[in-house]
C-alpha cells in the first residue's frame, strides 16, 4: 500500500500526536458494530426458537389431522416470514449501512486531518478532487499526496462492492428493481462475486443478506484500518511526522 518508504524506522509505537487515536477510534467503532451484530443475531434467534417452539407446542396440543396442520401453518406463514426472512434482513442491513457510514466517514476525516496539518505538504487538495464518491476522492488524495495506495489493500474491490449494495439498501431498501437501471447490473455482477461470502438476490429481485457477509464485511473493513496504519508509520512524509 505504502510506495514512498521512510528511511529511518519506527522508534516509537505510539504516535506524538492526536493523529494515531484517531485511527485506534475507527477500529473501535468497527468493534462496537460488531459486538452490536451478535447482541441483535442473538436476539432474532432466540426469538425465531421461542416462536417456533410456541408452534409446535400449539400443534401437539391441538392434535390437528394432516390437512388441518398444513392450514394451520399456512396461516402463520407471514410469522414464519417474519423471523425467516424479514427481520434478519433487517437487521443485517442496517449492521450494513451503518459500517459503511463508519468506514466513509473516518476515510474522510483521516484525510482532512492530514490536509489540515500545517506542516504537512499537500499539492493536491479534497476540494479540488472531482470525485462524488468519498472513497475515490480518498484514494485520489492519499496516493497523489504520499504514494500510499489503498487500492493495493487486497479487499479494496470488496469493500467497493460492499458499498453498492448498501447504496441498493439505503435508497431501494434493497430491491433491485429500484435502482437506476445502469446500476443494476453493477449491482448483480457485485453479488455474483461476492456470493461466496454471503449474500444472494433471491426469487423477487431483492438483495438477500446473511451473518457471514456482515462479518466478511466488518473484518475487511477493519483489516483496511490496520493496514493503513501501518502504511502511515511507514510512509517517508507521514511516519517521520507522527511516528518519530
Amino acid at each position: 500500500m505504502n510506495k514512498k518508504q521512510r528511511e529511518h524506522k519506527v522508534s516509537k509505537w505510539y504516535s506524538s500526536g492526536f493523529f494515531a487515536a484517531t485511527l485506534m477510534v475507527n477500529i473501535l467503532e468497527l468493534r462496537a458494530l460488531q459486538d452490536y451484530f451478535k447482541v441483535v443475531k442473538n436476539f432474532i434467534v432466540t426469538e425465531e426458537k421461542r416462536f417456533c417452539k410456541k408452534i409446535d407446542s400449539a400443534v401437539r396440543k391441538k392434535g390437528l389431522s394432516q390437512e388441518e396442520l398444513d392450514s394451520y401453518y399456512e396461516h402463520h406463514q407471514d410469522e414464519f416470514y417474519k423471523w425467516n426472512n424479514s427481520f434478519p434482513n433487517i437487521i443485517l442491513s442496517t449492521v450494513l449501512i451503518a459500517s459503511c457510514a463508519v468506514f466513509e466517514r473516518n476515510l474522510a476525516e483521516t484525510c482532512k486531518d492530514l490536509q489540515q496539518n500545517k506542516g504537512m505538504v499537500v499539492t493536491k487538495r479534497l476540494e479540488f478532487i472531482k470525485e462524488q464518491n468519498a472513497l475515490n476522492q480518498a484514494r485520489i488524495f492519499l496516493s497523489d499526496n504520499f504514494s500510499i495506495f489503498i487500492k493495493d489493500f487486497f479487499a479494496w474491490g470488496k469493500i467497493n462492492q460492499y458499498f453498492l449494495i448498501r447504496h441498493c439498501f439505503a435508497h431501494c431498501c434493497g430491491d433491485m428493481e429500484l435502482m437506476q437501471r445502469g446500476k443494476v447490473e453493477d449491482l448483480r455482477k457485485a453479488i455474483r462475486k461476492l456470493r461466496t461470502t454471503g449474500v444472494e438476490e433471491d426469487q423477487i429481485g431483492r438483495v438477500k443478506l446473511s451473518s457471514t457477509f456482515i462479518e466478511n464485511v466488518i473484518s475487511d473493513m477493519m483489516s483496511f484500518w490496520e493496514a493503513l496504519e501501518s502504511a502511515f508509520k511507514e510512509n517517508a512524509i507521514i511516519g517521520p511526522k507522527y511516528w518519530p
